[in-house]
């Protein structure tokens, strides 16, 4: 009896522990408050742009160098006019019905999809800003929009390698859930609902 009990004061200790350290990465990754932004400062167009644009990133392998870009056609010349609507339905002819066993940078191409225009001009304010602190006197705003630009893209990869730590949280939280989830004839509480992954703005 003292051992199974000493052993439960034990997994609490751990647990409250374990709550502590997640409470403390959730403060660390909160993401700083953007300003409204409007149509005006960053268009329609730009956003669709920096949409594709990402999404190339993300879907190809910058540790390796390859280039596999899902949206060739932005990088011509002429307005972008993709939708919302297209990119997803891209995604999906790529990748399947949404979320249905796809690879890490398919999620997160598509996480970073359903961002707000506020975040999409954080990245574009970040992205200019980097190019600028690598060479001052360079174009920014034209080195931004090129196809695998090595600052641009490492900055993609970072995204990306954020999304796959919130994804591995996910699902350490919920083989977690399941080894501590109580005997099926003894009722259990409805798991919290899981949402997109959510802004990942990057610091100013």
């Amino acid at each position: 009896m003292k051992k199974d009990k000493a052993k439960r004061h034990q997994q609490q200790k751990q647990k409250k522990t374990l709550k502590k350290i997640r409470r403390a990465q959730a403060m660390k990754k909160a993401p700083p408050k953007t300003s409204k932004i409007t149509e005006a400062v960053f268009s329609n167009e730009r956003m669709a742009f920096w949409a594709a644009h990402g999404i190339n990133c993300i879907l190809s392998d910058y540790s390796k160098g390859t280039w596999t870009p899902l949206f060739e056609a932005i990088y011509e010349s002429g307005p972008v006019t993709l939708t919302p609507e297209e990119v997803s339905g891209t995604l999906m002819g790529r990748f399947g019905p949404q979320g249905i066993g796809w690879p890490l940078e398919a999620k997160a191409a598509f996480s970073w999809m359903i961002q707000k225009r506020e975040v999409m001009y954080a990245y574009y304010r970040t992205a200019t800003r980097l190019l600028k602190d690598n060479d001052f006197s360079c174009d920014a705003e034209e080195l931004a929009v090129q196809p695998h630009n090595s600052i641009v893209w490492g900055l993609f990869d970072e995204l990306k390698q954020k999304i796959a730590e919130d994804d591995g949280v996910l699902k350490a939280e919920a083989e977690e859930a399941a080894t501590d989830s109580p005997p099926s004839d003894q009722p259990s509480e409805a798991p919290p609902e899981v949402g997109s992954i959510g802004d990942k703005t990057p610091a100013p």
